[in-house]
């Protein structure tokens, strides 16, 4: 309850019954009907005390309409206030047309506005408002303008008054004590001035939104390109998160197409804007791409009036995309635009879909017959359209048949206008032959229709409701591609299935033209602009074309040195024809730029949009992959419904399949999270290319690759590391056609798993071939076969008569379902012989009888079980050696299963080789010393994934030219190898849930020594043999081993006897000399073995509580392999220890074959 005390005067007078107020006095005013129970308790004649200043804001003791704040602005710019203005602020129609505000007048204006609560509807039409830098009057009230304006624009400063605040601020200042002491009129003087500086603060800190103007006309002002980017961010929610304004006229604003995106993309988010009026502009057919955009996402817009704009055919095609499924737009008017023929051909074909339209304005477009058959079949279908409005326009009589026909079929149309329209006669040309020659009112005759011409598709539809029509068929004689079709027009549901018959049309983006250039680059290069606004424009601009590297070479010299012209040189670069002459673009940019743009570009340094097949691992937060993102949205639209974006993971959600991003991005590319796909093109090269041959292949592969793919060429030694190759490989790709056993031969050559993988589905899509992707599978081995097949897709890799792979399958996929119900029915279909091999449930080794119940055994413990196998199929024999089926046929069925279980084993060793360095990096982190012991097995042979343990060369290789670009890049892994790893990873995971704490190349180790720690020759020779080693790769290893002991014995390397650990609780080692060992093992042996025995505790197993021999081991060699000691009883030119059975393990026995022979 408020608390009002009259206060005392110089003579003391006596207290009156008005209750308390506080120590703050002021001179009493009228109060408006909202005061009026506080009012009777007041006389005007007398001063009081208000303790609490937010008492005065509910009763409406300070003014709401702002126009205070109006005259104290005027004041400090110099200029008069006017008084339309302030009569205009305290109504809900604030009619300020012709007030002649200009710049100043309008920044007085935007302070007003900012603590305006009564104005609903602002009207500024031709005011001089524009968006240029507002001029400060003189120095002496400079300071003071630049303190007050956030932005210097005059329209901006009016939109942040309509997003400014209305509510007291807790920072307001306390009025002094001493205004108790002074005279009525110096009171009333000080307290005046007091709340102007109480209210100036309360509107700069406390203020929220002001929410009442719904609705702003800024017509007839110059607003330009500055003033449409402060109007974007009052409708924009990420800068105006209170959204009240429903109407926006801005015509006549000198709004060029830049602009026209800007506001368009703010639109694309806003929930409440109902009427846009754009009349009148500079607006193209690139603003109206971008509107055509906006409306695919809008929801709210009911009005677009686009009238009187350079709007052309183009851009009313992306208009037409934008109507086919926006139900929200009621009105559209395209008026006084030269949309011809084919553009109002677009916008009639998109009211076939659109059934929220109900006003349509084509007048003056030069519509012509062709378009008006298009719209009036379209007409006949909608019945939503009310008012059409096709005022001169040359429609001819054709046109006026065909729309006297819609006219009578909708029932719907109140209004059609056709005011000054030609039906006589058209112009020669503007009509095709048929259009001509066919009357719906007599419609008799032969016809002769392209499906793909919109006018004759019409005449076809309309032919066919007319046989539809009659009990009879009148269409006779059909023919489809010159063939003849038995079928009649019922039986062919015909008009309805006719769509199928007809060819889409794929647009891509042109090339800007230089005209638009040169505009777009004298905008850029207004001396006002700072390199910040014009990366803004840079970013909006850069969206809807595409350059050559010239013309971005000429767009960058507007920019000074520094992270604008690197950021903006990233933007554009995704934007490139010409990718290949990057070095056009750059020639403008210090060599400082040059290198931060190639660093920050990464590994996309060799993304080429006429082959974008491959791995991303995209970070939406930078600009540059957001750019490298929407490029490939524009590539799957490209390529029309054929899934593209496969894998793909945003945020570490799993996104089904589609032919394009995921769905909640809703055409515009978020700012926020990672996301990582494999883009899989189906554009590739038609089979009649022409394929390099052999040598011409290899010498181009080593020239700009460094990469040698014929094996007789052994002397030619690579310089560039594996993943600088195939970077190189991936920028090359583009230029050549490749047939699959070149392909064979370029993966083959690749060092790394993630590399030969990587090649693999780089290449696929340059194959002429593709029927033959198999032999390219075939040359993969183990994961790498799965890795493949997963990222091409499981539907075009799998071939049912060559699908003899290593497959990884998660079935709550539905694509990995259907192939793994396959695979369970082939087996099914062969019982005499076993298909699936090395079976994995979840991680867990599993034997499933392939009978019927087969599929019923794999869903017992999950519907959807992650499975891992080895499966051979039709074509088992030629992967078994044999010449021919027949032959493998006769063999009896334990010969079939031992020489099958040999294949499985070597296809399991494989595997494990392949994961043997991640299972390292699983269990001990990748900067564990111990890692080091297998820098060895580089010496002797190149392991299967041997750079998987390696980081990036640094190094400087090759004598490319652009080697220097390359190198940026070569500071972080590149995307295919993140997911090769992220693979690895996941089946790691599987597995450790339910392994001991050990790698499974050591219990294979602790396996064979059986509690012991170290093996003979003979063992490891036998292990191999056992795991489906040949015996000539079982001899090369035992030449590798003793080359290995020799090598020891020339360092005078110590072996440190090992105690039984199956006979001991406790396990010891002898510290032996440590002058033979490298400087990191003599670092890891003195801080692990201090004193003169060092101990390890040994496990105990489970089932008997004894000592468990494979964690003896285990414990074992973690000390020891990490201190790079190895051991031998007596006679170690006869027994291997765990570290040296890692290291030929590993080799590449294969390779290593002819020359132990």
């Amino acid at each position: 309850m408020l608390s009002v005390q009259e206060a005392s005067s110089e003579e003391s007078a006596s207290a009156s019954p008005v209750p308390q107020m506080g120590p703050m006095e002021i001179w009493g005013q009228a109060f408006d009907a909202a005061s009026a129970q506080l009012a009777e308790h007041i006389n005007p004649a007398e001063v009081y005390e208000i303790s609490d200043l937010s008492v005065l804001h509910a009763v409406n003791i300070f003014e709401q309409d702002g126009a205070m704040e109006y005259e104290e602005k005027c004041h400090d710019l110099a200029i008069a206030a006017l008084s339309a203005v302030k009569s205009g602020l305290s109504h809900q129609h604030a009619n300020l047309a012709h007030c002649r505000l200009s710049r100043k007048g309008a920044h007085a204006l935007a302070h007003a506005l900012a603590c305006n609560a009564t104005i609903q509807r602002l009207t500024l039409q031709s005011n001089h408002i524009d968006g240029e830098v507002s001029e400060v009057p003189d120095a002496r009230i400079a300071p003071m303008v630049m303190q007050a304006s956030a932005t210097p624009q005059a329209l901006a400063q009016i939109c942040k008054g309509l997003m400014a605040s209305h509510t007291g601020s807790p920072d307001a200042e306390p009025v002094p004590e001493i205004l108790a002491k002074q005279s009525v009129l110096s009171r009333y003087e000080s307290i005046d001035s007091t709340r102007r500086a109480s209210t100036k603060k309360m509107g700069r800190h406390g203020r929220q939104m002001n929410g009442n103007v719904q609705e702003l006309n800024i017509s007839d002002n110059p607003i330009g390109m500055l003033g449409i980017k402060a109007v974007g961010e009052l409708l924009n929610p990420a800068f105006n998160s209170v959204q009240r304004l429903t109407q926006l006229i801005l015509n006549k604003c000198d709004i060029p197409d830049l602009a026209g995106m800007t506001l368009a993309q703010a639109l694309h988010r806003n929930t409440t804007l109902a009427d846009l009026q754009i009349s009148g502009n500079q607006l193209s057919d690139i603003a109206a791409t971008a509107f055509g955009k906006m409306l695919q996402m809008n929801s709210t817009l009911e009005k677009l009036d686009l009238s009187w704009n350079n709007i052309k055919a183009l851009g009313a095609k992306d208009l037409a995309q934008g109507l086919l499924n926006n139900v929200s737009l009621h009105t559209l008017n395209l008026a006084w635009n030269g949309l011809e023929n084919a553009g109002c051909t677009a916008i009639a074909q998109a009211l076939h879909h659109n059934m929220g339209l109900q006003e349509l304005d084509l007048s003056r477009t030069r519509m012509g017959p062709d378009a008006c058959v298009v719209l009036s079949g379209a007409l006949k279908e909608n019945s939503m359209m009310e008012r059409l409005m096709l005022h001169d326009n040359p429609l001819g009589e054709v046109g006026a048949w065909h729309l006297m026909a819609a006219i009578t079929a909708n029932k719907n149309l109140e209004y059609i206008g056709l005011q000054g329209s030609n039906f006589i006669s058209t112009a020669d040309g503007e009509s095709d032959d048929v259009v001509k020659k066919f009357n719906p009112a007599h419609p008799e005759g032969n016809y002769t229709l392209s499906m793909t011409v919109p006018a004759q598709r019409t005449i076809a539809a309309l032919l066919c409701n007319l046989d539809l029509e009659h009990r009879e068929d009148i269409i006779k004689n059909i023919k489809l591609d010159g063939k003849p079709i038995v079928s009649s027009v019922k039986k062919l549901k015909w008009p309805a299935k006719m769509e199928c018959i007809s060819s889409k049309e794929k647009r891509f983006k042109h090339i800007i033209d230089e005209q638009r250039l040169q505009n777009f680059i004298a905008n850029l290069g207004r001396s006002r602009m700072s390199d910040n606004e014009r990366l803004a424009l840079v970013s909006i601009f850069a969206s809807y074309h595409y350059f050559t590297c010239r013309q971005c070479h000429d767009i960058l010299l507007n920019f000074g040195m520094g992270n604008e012209k690197v950021q903006a040189a990233l933007l554009l670069n995704f934007r490139l024809v010409d990718m290949d002459q990057l070095g056009v673009m750059l020639d403008g940019m210090f060599r400082s730029d040059a290198r931060t743009f190639h660093r920050r570009l990464g590994v996309l340094r060799c993304f080429r949009p006429e082959n974008p097949t491959g791995h991303y691992e995209l970070d939406l937060v930078l600009p540059c992959h957001r750019a490298a993102a929407q490029r490939l949205v524009d590539a799957a639209a490209a390529e029309g419904e054929q899934p593209t974006w496969r894998n793909l993971v945003w945020e570490d959600l799993q996104v089904p399949s589609s032919a394009g991003p995921p769905e909640q991005w809703a055409g515009i590319i978020p700012t926020r999270g990672a996301v990582h796909f494999d883009y899989v093109s189906g554009q590739g090269v038609a089979k009649s290319a022409a394929v390099l041959n052999s040598a011409e292949l290899t010498e181009l592969l080593w020239a700009k690759c460094n990469l040698n793919i014929d094996p007789e060429a052994a002397g030619r030694k690579a310089s560039l590391s594996a993943e600088k190759q195939m970077m190189r490989l991936r920028m090359l790709a583009p230029l050549v056609a490749v047939n699959s056993t070149q392909v064979q031969a370029v993966v083959s050559a690749m060092r790394g798993s993630h590399n030969r993988v990587e090649a693999a589905v780089c290449l696929y899509a340059r194959m002429v071939d593709k029927e033959n992707l198999w032999l390219v599978l075939y040359a993969l081995k183990g994961l790498e076969q799965s890795e493949a097949v997963m990222r091409l897709g499981l539907k075009l890799a799998f071939n049912p008569k060559r699908c003899s792979l290593h497959f990884q399958l998660n079935v709550a996929n539905p694509e990995h379902a259907e192939i793994a119900k396959k695979l369970v029915d082939m087996a099914q279909k062969t019982p005499e012989v076993r298909n699936w091999w090395n079976i994995r449930l979840a991680g867990k080794t599993k034997s499933i009888p392939e009978n019927n119940t087969m599929w019923n055994v794999l869903t017992t413990a999950s519907a959807t079980p992650i499975l891992e196998l080895d499966f051979l199929g039709p074509d088992a024999h030629e992967l078994l050696a044999f010449s021919d089926h027949a032959k493998f046929a006769a063999l009896q069925s334990a010969e079939k299963t031992d020489i099958m279980g040999r294949w499985a084993a070597r296809a399991d060793n494989t595997r494990l080789r392949q994961m043997h360095p991640h299972w390292l990096k699983h269990r001990r982190g990748p900067d564990d010393p111990s890692l080091l012991r297998l820098d060895s097995v580089l010496a002797l042979a190149t392991p299967p994934d041997q750079l998987a343990l390696q980081a990036m060369e640094g190094a400087e290789g090759g004598s490319q030219e652009d080697d220097l670009e390359l190198l940026e890049g070569a500071s972080i892994k590149p995307d295919w190898q993140v997911q090769w790893e992220r693979t690895m990873r996941r089946v790691i995971m599987m597995e450790a849930d339910v392994s001991d704490g050990s790698t499974p190349l050591l219990d294979t180790f602790a396996d064979i020594a059986a509690g012991q720690s170290k093996i003979t020759i003979a063992q490891v020779k036998e292990s191999l043999i056992s795991h489906g080693c040949t015996k000539a790769e079982a001899a090369a290893a035992e030449q590798l081993i003793k080359s290995l002991i020799a090598q020891s014995e020339d360092r005078e390397a110590p072996f440190c006897p090992l105690p039984n650990a199956a006979q001991k609780g406790r396990a010891t080692v002898a510290p032996a000399s440590t002058s033979a060992l490298p400087r990191d093992a003599n670092a890891a042996l003195a801080a692990s073995a201090a004193e003169s025995e060092t101990t390890l505790p040994v496990a105990a197993t489970k089932e008997s509580g004894g000592v468990s021999a494979r964690a003896a081991v285990a414990a074992t060699a973690k000390v020891v392999n990490a201190a790079g000691i190895t051991s031998s009883p007596r006679d170690a030119k006869e027994v291997v220890d765990y570290s040296m059975f890692e290291q030929i393990w590993m080799a590449d026995l294969t390779a290593a074959v002819p020359k132990a022979v």
